[in-house]
């Protein structure tokens, strides 16, 4: 409940938003609306403007936060409204509104398209996967491939005959590849066939041809580039499917439909699949386009992140469908040369990138002396930031003017919190921002449920338009995730300030109890990311007769040549004064890289049975 003196400020808050929202309204009778940025005790209001595609005429908008003083309850106010479109609405409106303006750049396939080409092209194929390949609405279509043109077609036509995606991970071996096809159900397998230049990245064709398909539902492969492959099932390359001549009827797909199955990354065991609606990810993508600016004209994003992932398929495909930016893609594997050429030879003004990335691009400038003139916006996410890494990014990177650490998961499709727009580097690069707009965000007793007062630990709950349907077949785990309130359980433990602002801790699978002491790795990494010799590190628990669990330091060096100059004790005694004795690390392990989703993430459940047989300890 309220306060009598909350009630009055949130009804006072309500009553400007309320004004604001006429001066939207008032845009769209053709009226230019003026007005200045609002600050209240409850509230913080960022100044946003939108430019109509279609005009010059501009918007004042404006976003907040609401919190619910002295708890950690924020709620993200704001004058837009939800989107009930699909994506193909989405494209097909964007084709309308730009269609000569270039929609993609496939930097290493040396392809570019217009809105005008995507979308025609995608009509083309989503009427030849109804005509040719009997599919309709609701069936379960898998793609299996790294960032290329075609991942975006498939993706897209998929979208518009109203027919499921399964994205899968383009370093699957057999086993995991099997995993996600037999849970998913999928009837046609899209990916690379023989001779493809996608080889370097995985033995497509090879897997592909030992899939052992009478355990699948599957009734056809077909190969998006290279040659067929030869199998017992009937295989069909893309450029045969596609007719232009082809007209089906128009599937009256709906905005609450199921688009996308989307498997967990696995850092904490067997993948599940997020079962995302086109209104899941066409509203993530519409709110988070507003705070990063996307509403002006001239965006150019780099999209280095695999498409398969919430982060690239969302930040990528779906905000240039919504917003009619360009996207650049910029190689069937990430290299962080031929990202920062691809940033330059483009004029990228965005870029989405992963923490591990950021730390190489900082190396990379720093040795060769390289420039990024025209970045202006960094987006990043998907696992912890320190804030050396930001701080060392700005250094080297002075022209970037917004670096945004945004907090999300698969399951809410990417975007649960993120920086208001107009925030400074220096206000955003601890914390993972406010609550995106129409969303809760509350901080809770892990035991009783009950909100915890602003600035102290707790799970981190989120309700709203970016929530899930559900895990894909698994009620079970759907009901472990979701409560009956519809608050999705993150499983991250964060704080709340008296602005709404986020500060994650770590996950809660990830505490380690050390003799009854809990610790949260995260707080260790940051001051071992201080260390003048380490370049990145992260954190696991190990078992121990007799405190339970124990700490294990991975360590990666900045000169893998200074692996002489430091050892277990150097590392300890460089955390003895600096934290409680009960979170130094009782080992320390030098390594050349760490076990890593494919978007970086590091795995902390397989460095924990790494670390048992290096260190020769009992499970």
């Amino acid at each position: 409940m309220f306060t009598r003196s909350g009630l009055k400020s949130f009804s006072n808050l309500c009553s400007k938003v309320n004004y604001h929202s006429k001066l939207l309204n008032a845009h769209h009778r053709g009226l230019i609306c003026c007005s200045s940025v609002v600050n209240s005790s409850n509230s913080i209001f960022c100044l946003l403007t939108k430019r109509n595609h279609c005009s010059d005429v501009q918007t004042t908008l404006y976003s907040a936060t609401h919190v619910r003083h002295p708890y950690s309850y924020a709620y993200g106010v704001s004058s837009s409204s939800l989107e009930y479109l699909t994506i193909g609405d989405a494209l097909r409106e964007a084709s309308n509104k730009r269609g000569e303006a270039v929609a993609i750049i496939s930097d290493h396939e040396k392809i570019s398209k217009t809105f005008g080409e995507l979308n025609r092209e995608v009509d083309q194929l989503a009427n030849s996967l109804s005509t040719k390949m009997g599919l309709k609405r609701g069936d379960v279509v898998a793609l299996w491939s790294a960032n290329c043109y075609n991942w975006i077609l498939v993706q897209l036509a998929c979208a518009r005959r109203g027919l499921i995606l399964c994205t899968l991970n383009p370093v699957y071996k057999l086993p995991e590849l099997e995993y996600a096809l037999i849970k998913s159900g999928a009837r046609v397998l899209f990916l690379p066939g023989q001779q493809s230049a996608q080889s370097i990245v995985n033995d497509f064709s090879g897997i592909g041809e030992s899939i052992s398909f009478d355990r699948t539902k599957l009734e056809k492969l077909v190969t998006i580039d290279g040659n067929k492959l030869s199998t017992t099932l009937p295989c069909l390359h893309l450029d045969d499917i596609i007719d232009s001549n082809t007209q089906a009827d128009e599937e009256n797909v709906n905005s609450d439909d199921p688009a996308i199955i989307m498997f967990t990354s696995g850092t904490t065991g067997k993948p599940k699949g997020a079962l995302l609606s086109h209104y899941n990810l066409i509203n993530n993508a519409h709110l988070t386009g507003q705070r990063l600016g996307l509403d002006e004209m001239g965006t150019v994003a780099c999209i280095p992140v695999p498409l398969f992932h919430i982060f690239g398929l969302v930040y990528g495909i779906v905000m240039m469908s919504r917003w009619a930016m360009t996207m650049v893609l910029t190689g069937y594997r990430y290299k962080v040369d031929s990202l920062l050429k691809a940033v330059n030879d483009h004029k990228c003004t965005h870029i989405m990138i992963v923490p591990a990335m950021t730390v190489d691009i900082v190396n990379y400038i720093e040795k060769n002396h390289t420039t990024l003139p025209s970045l202006k916006t960094v987006v990043t996410g998907s696992a912890p930031t320190t804030v050396a890494t930001v701080q060392k990014f700005l250094k080297n990177i002075p022209g970037t003017k917004s670096f945004l650490i945004r907090y999300g998961s698969t399951e809410t499709g990417g975007c649960m919190t993120m920086p208001h727009r107009g925030d400074l580097p220096e206000q955003t690069m601890d914390n993972v921002g406010a609550p995106l707009d129409l969303t809760e965000v509350k901080i809770v007793d892990r035991k009783t449920g009950h909100l915890m007062p602003i600035g102290e630990q707790g799970e981190l709950m989120v309700r709203g338009h970016h929530v899930m349907l559900g895990y894909w077949e698994d009620p079970d785990k759907t009901r472990e995730a979701i409560n009956s309130s519809n608050w999705f359980i993150s499983g991250d433990i964060a704080t709340m300030d008296d602005k709404g602002y986020i500060k994650l801790v770590g996950r809660a699978k990830e505490l380690i109890i050390r003799g009854g002491e809990n610790v949260y790795p995260k707080e260790v990494e940051e001051l071992l990311y201080r260390h003048p010799l380490i370049a990145e590190a992260h954190v696991c628990g190990v078992p121990d007769e007799r405190m339970g669990e124990e700490l294990c330091a991975w360590i990666k060096l900045k000169n893998p040549e200074d692996k002489e100059k430091i050892n277990t004790d150097e590392i300890r005694q460089f955390c003895k004064d600096k934290i409680s004795y009960f979170k130094v690390p009782r080992y320390v392990l030098v390594v050349d890289d760490f076990p890593r989703t494919p978007t970086g993430k590091a795995q902390k459940f397989m460095m924990t049975e790494q670390s048992i047989k290096l260190l020769n300890l009992k499970s």
